[in-house]
C-alpha cells in the first residue's frame, strides 16, 4: 500500500467532519474527547474550594519547589496545511519528530532542523495516532476501524485488526507497543473496561479488568522500562501494570495450555509467549486469561506534588457534586527515570518531572507566561538529546528536548530544551 505523496494541501474532511464530531470515539485519541470535562478557564468561579487532604498536601509540596525556564528551540508550523489538529508525538530513534494529525490524517515527519521530511497519508487510514517506533518501524493505531499498522519506508507493511467488544458509536481505545507485542486499553461508560496484552500477532495474551468509574481510565497508554502506564487525564495519578503481573498472566495462559510456566520459544523477549503457542481458541485458555485480569500488579502511582487550580473542580466532580469533570493532563510520557507530566493551564505551557516514585522534582514552564484563554496543548514527546553524568544517579546535566502538539490558538509543534 502506497500513501498519496502531498505535492500540495492534503484534502479536508468536509462531510467526515461532522461525522467525526457524531462518533466522538474517533477523537477519543485526546481526552478533551473522552468527556465533556472543562478547562481551566471555562469553568465557574463561585464554588466551594476546597481539596482533598492529599492534594493539599501536593500543592505545599509544589510551592516549595522552584520554576525553571525552558529554553525555546523553534516553533514548526508548516506551508502547506499539514497539521490542522495535531495529536500525537513521537521521536523517531533517528531523531525526527512524527506528528499525527486529527483532521488531515496526515502524519509528518520534522527533521532536527525543523524541515519536512515525510508526510504520509493513506486513504484507509483515518484520525492515525502515532503510538510509538519498534526500531525503524512506524507504529501507528486507527481507532475507527481498531487496527495497528506497522509503517516501513513510507509503506504500510502490516496490518493488526483489533477486537471491537465496544459499541460501534462509543467506546475509548488506546494503544502502545513495546518490543513483545502491544497493549490495548478499552473503557467506555457502559462498558466494563480492560487492559489487554497483545502478542505480535495482535492475539489476546492476558486481561486486566478496570474496576469502578470508566472516566478515572480516560487517558493514553505509555511504557516506562519494562512497566506501563495508563495515564489518567482527570486524576492526578497513573496506574502501573508491573512486569511481576504480567508475569502472573503470561503464566496462568501457559499452565491453560498445558505449557510450563515462562516457555519462550524462538527469539522471543523473556516472558513473551510465543505466536505459535498463543494462536489457541480454546474456550478454557479464555476463561483462564480472563481470570488473570484481577491478578497483582496493577496499581495506582499518586503524583505527590500535582497541583492544579482545577483540584478543587476535581473533589467535587469525585463527589457527585459536578457534571464536568476538569481535565489536569491531556499527555504523560517517561524518560529514563523521570516522567514527564503535561500540566494544563490557561494560556502557557507548565511541564511537571516527576521520579520513579510520583513525587515532583522540577516544574518547567515557557518563557514569559501569559493568560490565554484560546491557549490548549494536545500531546507532549520528550527525548535526551545530551546525556548526562552517568555517575549521577539523578542525571544532572543531561539535556532534554520537549516537543509539544499545540492546537489553539493555532496549529503548531513548539520545541524546548531544559538541562537538569
Amino acid at each position: 500500500m502506497h500513501p498519496h505523496k502531498l505535492s500540495g494541501p492534503p484534502r479536508t474532511l468536509g462531510s467526515g467532519h461532522r461525522r467525526f464530531h457524531s462518533q466522538p470515539q474517533y477523537a477519543l485519541l485526546l481526552l478533551t474527547f473522552v468527556l465533556a470535562g472543562c478547562l481551566p478557564f471555562s469553568c465557574s468561579k463561585k464554588e466551594n474550594r476546597e481539596l482533598f487532604p492529599a492534594d493539599s498536601l501536593s500543592r505545599a509540596l509544589a510551592a516549595s519547589i522552584p520554576v525553571d525556564t525552558l529554553e525555546i528551540v523553534d516553533q514548526l508550523r508548516p506551508d502547506s496545511p499539514l497539521l490542522s489538529y495535531p495529536s500525537s508525538l513521537v521521536y523517531a530513534p533517528d531523531g525526527r519528530l512524527w506528528v499525527g494529525d486529527l483532521l488531515t490524517h496526515v502524519m509528518t515527519g520534522f527533521e532536527e532542523s525543523g524541515r519536512v521530511s515525510s508526510s504520509l497519508q493513506f486513504e484507509e487510514v483515518k484520525y492515525p495516532y502515532i503510538s510509538g517506533f519498534r526500531g525503524d518501524t512506524l507504529v501507528v493505531f486507527t481507532p475507527e476501524d481498531p487496527r495497528i499498522l506497522q509503517i516501513v519506508n513510507e509503506e504500510i507493511v502490516r496490518t493488526i485488526h483489533l477486537p471491537q467488544d465496544t459499541p460501534v458509536d462509543s467506546g475509548n481505545r488506546y494503544v502502545t507497543s513495546f518490543e513483545g507485542g502491544y497493549f490495548y486499553k478499552v473503557i467506555d461508560k457502559e462498558f466494563s473496561g480492560y487492559i489487554a496484552r497483545l502478542n505480535n500477532a495482535g492475539q489476546e495474551t492476558a486481561r486486566w479488568d478496570l474496576p469502578g468509574k470508566y472516566w478515572r481510565y480516560a487517558g493514553a497508554l505509555r511504557m516506562w522500562s519494562d512497566s506501563l502506564l495508563s495515564l489518567s487525564g482527570y486524576l492526578p495519578q497513573v496506574h502501573v501494570l508491573t512486569p511481576g503481573a504480567r508475569a502472573a498472566a503470561l503464566g496462568a495462559v501457559d499452565a491453560a495450555l498445558g505449557a510450563p510456566a515462562g516457555t519462550v520459544e524462538g527469539d522471543a523477549a523473556p516472558g513473551v509467549i510465543d505466536e505459535t503457542v498463543a494462536t489457541a481458541t480454546d474456550e478454557t485458555v479464555a476463561e483462564t486469561i480472563a481470570g488473570t485480569s484481577s491478578g497483582p500488579g496493577l496499581d495506582s502511582l499518586t503524583l505527590r506534588g500535582f497541583d492544579s487550580p482545577m483540584l478543587s473542580r476535581t473533589r467535587l466532580f469525585t463527589l457527585d457534586e459536578l457534571t464536568q469533570p476538569p481535565l489536569l493532563s491531556s499527555s504523560a510520557v517517561a524518560v529514563g527515570e523521570r516522567l514527564f507530566v503535561l500540566n494544563m493551564r490557561p494560556g502557557w505551557l507548565r511541564v511537571d518531572v516527576y521520579d520513579r516514585s510520583g513525587e515532583l522534582q522540577y516544574i518547567l514552564t515557557q518563557p514569559d507566561p501569559q493568560f490565554n484563554t484560546d491557549y490548549f496543548p494536545t500531546d507532549l514527546a520528550v527525548r535526551i538529546a545530551i546525556k548526562g553524568d552517568g555517575a549521577n544517579a539523578s542525571g544532572s546535566g543531561t539535556v532534554y528536548e520537549l516537543a509539544v502538539s499545540v492546537y489553539k490558538p493555532e496549529p503548531r509543534i513548539d520545541r524546548f530544551l531544559w538541562r537538569e
